[in-house]
Formats: structure tokens, sequence, C-alpha cells
């Protein structure tokens, strides 16, 4: 594994690490966990190669989450007909989204969005610096009011390559 590839898996395992350590629901009575999820959506298409938005959902719903960081989510895009796809999967989980736009693409929009059943104080994406000539990525940030405290989300698709 390279180093930056590395430093970043270390840096995702802190945060997680930070995340669960920090006063687990599990040991206050009355207070249930807070499920956080991420997936990559691929535009919504499966290994089946089926944009299968329902099936998308299903699995969310079943999990049981609370906040959902999604990859790689088109919006008026050709590929996926001009439908937004983190509208209608807010729809099919009853949850909302906030979507961000990292580039326009196909008369669209594609980039990253979050799912949440709490409400959103706010929300910024930043765009990284481009260092070569593969697609734009952007930290998506969230402020959340999760029971009464600010909750602070960030979710954004790193690439693998160099």
């Amino acid at each position: 594994m390279n180093p930056t590839l590395r430093s970043l898996t270390a840096l995702g395992w802190l945060c997680l690490s930070m995340l669960c350590g920090c006063a687990a629901a599990k040991d206050q009575p009355g207070v249930s966990p807070l499920r956080v999820m991420t997936y990559n959506i691929h535009h919504g298409e499966g290994l089946d190669g089926k944009l299968d938005l329902p099936r998308i959902a299903d699995l969310i719903k079943r999990e049981g989450a609370d906040i959902v960081a999604l990859q790689e989510v088109d919006k008026g895009m050709e590929r996926t007909a001009r439908r937004d796809l983190g509208a209608e999967l807010a729809a099919l989980t009853g949850l909302t989204c906030v979507f961000s736009n990292n580039y326009s693409i196909q008369g669209g929009e594609y980039g990253n969005a979050v799912l949440t059943r709490f409400p959103v104080k706010q929300a910024t994406n930043t765009h990284f610096v481009k260092v070569n000539e593969i697609e734009q990525r952007g930290l998506l940030q969230l402020v959340l009011d999760v029971r009464g405290r600010d909750l602070v989300l960030m979710a954004t698709h790193i690439d693998h390559r160099r």
C-alpha cells in the first residue's frame, strides 16, 4: 500500500475510533445508538448493471442507518435519465438529502450526498486541489442537530489512483 493511502486509511480508522469511543450509547440507559453508514452507490447501478434505487433504499432501511454518506451520486445527468438520485433515495428512505456537486458532466451534476434523519443546521462543500485530470473530488461537511447536540459530519470520496 502506498504511504498516502496508508495515511488516509489510518486517519479513517482514527476518526472511526474516536466516533465509536465517545460516550457509547449502549452505556447510557434510554439512549439509542447512532447508526452511520457509507455507501458508494455507483450512480445507482448494482453489480448486475441495473439502476435500482429501491434496492439501495431497502438496504439502507434494513441497516437502520440514521446517517448515510453517499458517493458517486448523479443529479440531472444524461446516463441516469436526468434523475436526482439523492432526492429519490431520500423519498424512498424517509430521510433528508443534502447533495454536493463536485463537477458538472453530461448536462448534470456529480458528487457526494448525505441522507440523514437529523435536522441539518449547516452544509458546505469544499473542492480538493486537483492534482491530475481525473474527476474533481470534494468534502461535504454538515453540522447536524443530533439529539440537541451539534455533530460535524464530513463525507468524501477519495480516489485510489495517484
